[in-house]
């Protein structure tokens, strides 16, 4: 399972584990970012939805020979894209689309 499966931000195993048991899509809502992949029941076919994603950013501040890091975690509420279902667990970009031509750039 885990070899097919995909994992979201947060390390489940879609379609497996916790409350995404029931969601068994991994899905990009930022292509040109992998880095924060979700979990959907789904795959999105247009952008008339939305989702929440993890935002994540750090403030670093120096006080002499101190340094603090703040890492401030957030969620945002982003539009989903027209995607398509591949090997039976992904949702990628629809072909010929510029979120796909993003999405491979990035990979």
């Amino acid at each position: 399972q885990r070899l097919f499966h995909g994992f979201d931000f947060a390390g489940r195993l879609c379609g497996h584990d916790g409350d995404v048991r029931h969601k068994p899509l991994l899905y990009w809502p930022h292509p040109q970012d992998p880095n924060y992949p979700v979990c959907v029941s789904g795959c999105p076919t247009d952008t008339s939805s939305n989702l929440s994603v993890p935002v994540e950013f750090a403030v670093r501040m120096n006080n002499g020979d101190k340094q603090l890091t703040t890492i401030t975690s957030m969620e945002k509420v982003v539009p989903t894209y027209s995607s398509i279902q591949v090997g039976g667990h992904f949702c990628l970009p629809k072909p010929g689309s510029d979120r796909a031509t993003g999405f491979t750039t990035a990979l």
